[in-house]
């Protein structure tokens, strides 16, 4: 992952003169069970956001509900973690033992990922 920070009142990658790539921590730790609140505000915000490409629904509540959270804490086949970008929360990734789409057990799977886009004004490029 390449991680790069906007130099103040310049754009990355132009041709200005001073333009520069800062290094910026990302970290991926796992969520303790007293974070169990904080992903899950975290999540329904991933899912107001992804209800737009699918359709679900509000509970009584007025929240988008994951009934499978709590099992992240329960469970040793699922892993909840937190990210944080220089310090800062920036999102969630869980992780669980085995694959709905191929069947395979065998694998970790990504089970749900989310990153605020503008994490702490850093730019995060996957390669």
């Amino acid at each position: 992952m390449v991680v790069r920070r906007e130099a103040p009142g310049r754009a990355l990658g132009s041709d200005s003169d001073m333009t520069y790539a800062a290094p910026t921590r990302i970290e991926t730790v796992p969520a303790a069970v007293e974070e169990q609140p904080v992903v899950a505000n975290l999540l329904r915000m991933y899912a107001h956001d992804f209800s737009e490409f699918q359709n679900l629904e509000l509970g009584f509540d007025g929240r988008f509900a994951y009934s499978q959270l709590p099992l992240y804490w329960t469970e040793p086949s699922r892993h909840p973690f937190l990210v944080r970008v220089a310090d800062r929360l920036a999102g969630f990734v869980l992780v669980k033992r085995g694959s709905d789409i191929s069947g395979d057990e065998g694998v970790w799977d990504m089970a749900e990922f989310f990153v605020f886009a503008d994490a702490a004004g850093v730019e995060l490029e996957l390669r």
